[in-house]
C-alpha cells in the first residue's frame, strides 16, 4: 500500500497522465478541490473531456444557476463553466476523458 498527503497534491489532482499524479492514467483526472468564499475562476471549457462535480460542502453558482451542497453537477465538453463560490466550498471534480492541455479560457 502506498499512502500520500494530501498537502502534497498538485492543486488538488491526485489522478490523471500529468506531472505529479500520484495515480497515472489517460482514462480521467480526479482531484479534491477547496474553494473559498468570494473566489470566482475564470470562465473556461474543455473540447474533450466532461466534468463530472460533486460538491460536498457549501454553497456556489454555475453562470445562473446555484447549488448547494450535497449535489451532483455534470458540465459536459464544450460548455462554459464560471464558477464563483458564495460559501467555503469542498468538491471532487472528475474529468473524463483525462486529455492534457484541454482547458480553454473564454
Amino acid at each position: 500500500m502506498d499512502v500520500y498527503k494530501t498537502d502534497d497534491l498538485v492543486g488538488g489532482w491526485f489522478v490523471g497522465q500529468f506531472e505529479g499524479a500520484i495515480y497515472h492514467t489517460p482514462v480521467c483526472e480526479v482531484a479534491y478541490k477547496k474553494h473559498y468564499a468570494g473566489e470566482k475562476l475564470a470562465a473556461h471549457y474543455h473540447k474533450l473531456a466532461d466534468e463530472i462535480n460533486y460538491l460536498i460542502s457549501g454553497s456556489m453558482s454555475m453562470g445562473e444557476t446555484r447549488l448547494e451542497a450535497p449535489c451532483i453537477f455534470i458540465v459536459p465538453r464544450g460548455e462554459v463553466a464560471y464558477p464563483e463560490f458564495h460559501t467555503d466550498v469542498t468538491l471532487i471534480v472528475v474529468k473524463t476523458p483525462g486529455a492534457l492541455d484541454d482547458k480553454y479560457c473564454v
